[in-house]
């Protein structure tokens, strides 16, 4: 587990409006063994993030439904496309 609670930046490298994604899911792999996401993000910047014209968001949630999730005090900002998305998730 990696706990991001400091003023941190998190910055993508912008390749073809392409920069980072932050994604929490749960996952099934193929031997069956069962993976749980958890975020907890407190003071991050997240910076030059996300995908053009697409769902990627600079932080997605997409079936992370086990545990609850929290993002507070953060800024999310010069991105090619949302900040924030969040798909069939606590």
């Amino acid at each position: 587990m990696l706990s991001l609670t400091r003023n941190l930046k998190v910055s993508g490298e912008n390749v073809e409006s392409w920069g980072c994604q932050i994604l929490t899911a749960d996952v099934t792999e193929d031997d069956g063994t069962k993976r749980f996401g958890k975020t907890y993000m407190d003071s991050v910047e997240v910076y030059d993030c996300s995908q053009r014209d697409t769902d990627r968001a600079a932080i997605r949630f997409d079936g992370a439904v086990t545990f609850p999730q929290e993002v507070k005090n953060c800024a999310i900002h010069n991105g090619w496309c949302h900040g924030m998305n969040l798909k069939s998730s606590e």
